[in-house]
């Protein structure tokens, strides 16, 4: 072919070629503006780049409107909860440029919680948010193992940097993240992290037969009390405690955990099963002595929601996993707010995060935006104090900063613990004016065990955790609360558990456990 030559062309021509050229390259562009506008997600990514993940910038795309599910635990029905619904999602028009209308939906987690989620979860049904823990319910490492919840690593960064960065430690984050690909897939709520274990009495009775509190250093020395209120107050209840499994008295001071393994304190990189213990076996002959004597609950093991039954304010003692700042004051308004007194029989051990937490469902339309709103309630005292306290006035009043429930007033649930950051609650009648700087201090103060950040991978054993979780619910409640009697029933619970599969499962946390203090232990 011959070069063509600039006189041959001319330059009338090659200008009109240009222009012509020109017009269609911003019609085309033009086209492509009107037919595909800005997603969802880089609308959002506009958004939380301009405002830490809180609201849409002004100068970028207003965010399209979006509904979000939001499924979690609760003791007990609401009268208000659509009043307190409603509030949240004026409080969100209002304050917010999220464009998003937000649908509670509380469970009971008395047993109504998983009984409803593990079929909304296996139905792969539409929603975007669940509360989740590590070994009470809805449990966090098999929804992961089951694909139900969203890796949360790169949602945190974009969309909620200062929930991510400046609320929590990092060792907190390292010690929820999945033992398979070691990443995030839920939010703690962050609250108390590290506290001791032990015993609520009610102040009456402390006080009306004059007993010595100092005296209780283990479990047995509560015996006398409860010998005391059955045999002088018929219609209180001694002893009761939820009967999920791990909620009862089991308080050995020579024994330890980690996430869901169990050590012997002189032995902590060595994985123990805790129910093959002889400390457990004693355990479970004591409680079963105690149900005998009428000290312990005779319905206990059936009980479906323990918060309804405390709720009567006719426990003498309640067993607590957890002795905090504060504790006083919580389990009292539990409990028909009847004064009481604690008492902690072990040190604090620092548990990880993953007591409570809130994840986004592998179902969700809207992850980012689901993400941009829990960085709210993490961040938003405000919109977070909604979510556990209600409206002001309506449901409660404040005196000099202090919570009040008002009674009967259609919304207090009592779970700040579930919605997020606590340390964005009030305090609460009853509870030390510093208890932020004490739980703090507890948290910062506690005995670390020395393999946190160890979590066991069971995403290989789908088949044996289902087989033993359904021998545990089959005999943990009667044997742990002291109904079923351990010479027969105990036997018979090991032989279960072992034709199920527990001994696999021992034996792949042993080897896992020996790879990781290979990597992470210095000799």
């Amino acid at each position: 072919m011959k070069a063509i030559k600039w006189d041959s062309v001319s330059a009338k021509t090659v200008m009109i070629m240009l222009v012509l050229a020109m017009v269609l390259v911003t019609a085309c562009s033009s086209s492509n503006t009107a037919s595909n506008p800005p997603s969802q997600s880089a609308a959002a990514d506009q958004a939380a780049t301009s405002s830490g993940g809180s609201s849409p910038s002004a100068s970028g795309e207003e965010l399209p409107h979006v509904e979000l599910i939001w499924y979690y635990g609760i003791g007990a029905t609401q009268p208000d909860q659509q009043k307190v619904e409603d509030a949240a999602n004026e409080y969100l028009a209002k304050n917010t440029n999220l464009n998003v209308t937000l649908r509670l939906k509380p469970l009971n987690y008395g047993g109504e919680y998983n009984d409803k989620m593990n079929p909304i979860i296996a139905s792969r049904e539409k929603f975007d948010i669940m509360w989740t823990t590590a070994a009470w319910v809805n449990l966090y490492q098999p929804l992961i193992d089951k694909g139900a919840l969203m890796p949360l690593d790169d949602l945190l960064e974009k969309y909620a940097p200062k929930t991510r960065h400046d609320i929590m430690p990092e060792s907190y984050w390292d010690s929820i993240r999945s033992p398979g690909d070691n990443k995030i897939y839920a939010i703690f709520s962050l609250q108390i992290a590290a506290s001791p274990k032990g015993f609520a009495f009610q102040k009456r009775f402390v006080d009306k037969y004059n007993f010595d509190l100092s005296t209780v250093k283990t479990t047995k020395d509560i015996e006398p009390f409860l010998k005391t209120i059955k045999e002088n107050e018929k219609d209180i209840i001694p002893l009761a405690f939820p009967n999920i499994g791990g909620n009862g008295p089991f308080y050995p001071d020579n024994i330890g955990a980690t996430g869901s393994m169990f050590y012997y304190k002189n032995d902590p990189y060595k994985a123990i099963n805790r129910e093959n213990t002889p400390e457990y076996k004693e355990y479970l002959d004591l409680i079963h002595d105690w149900y005998e004597k009428g000290y312990v609950y005779q319905d206990l093991a059936t009980v479906q929601d323990f918060s309804q039954l405390q709720a009567k304010g006719n426990i003498a003692v309640t067993a607590e996993q957890g002795i905090f700042p504060g504790s006083d004051a919580t389990i009292a308004s539990r409990s028909n707010n009847e004064p009481m007194y604690t008492v902690a029989i072990t040190p604090p051990l620092f548990s990880g995060a993953n007591g409570t937490m809130n994840g986004i469902s592998t179902t969700s339309a809207n992850p980012e935006r689901a993400m941009m709103l829990l960085e709210l309630v993490n961040t938003d005292k405000d919109f977070y104090r909604i979510l556990c306290y209600g409206i002001e006035g309506t449901h409660y009043t404040l005196d000099n900063g202090i919570y009040k429930p008002i009674p009967d007033g259609g919304y207090a649930p009592n779970i700040d613990w579930v919605f997020g950051n606590t340390f964005n609650g009030y305090i609460k009648e009853g509870q030390p004016l510093d208890l932020i700087e004490q739980t703090k201090k507890m948290n910062a103060e506690a005995e670390v065990p020395p393999a946190l950040g160890f979590n066991f991978d069971t995403s290989a054993y789908q088949t044996e955790i289902a087989a033993t979780r359904s021998v545990w619910d089959e005999f943990v409640p009667g044997l742990e609360t002291g109904t079923y009697d351990p010479a027969v029933y105990y036997p018979k619970f090991i032989d279960a558990r072992n034709k199920a599969g527990q001994q696999k499962l021992d034996d792949a946390l042993k080897e896992q456990l020996a790879d990781w203090v290979a990597k992470n232990v210095k000799k």
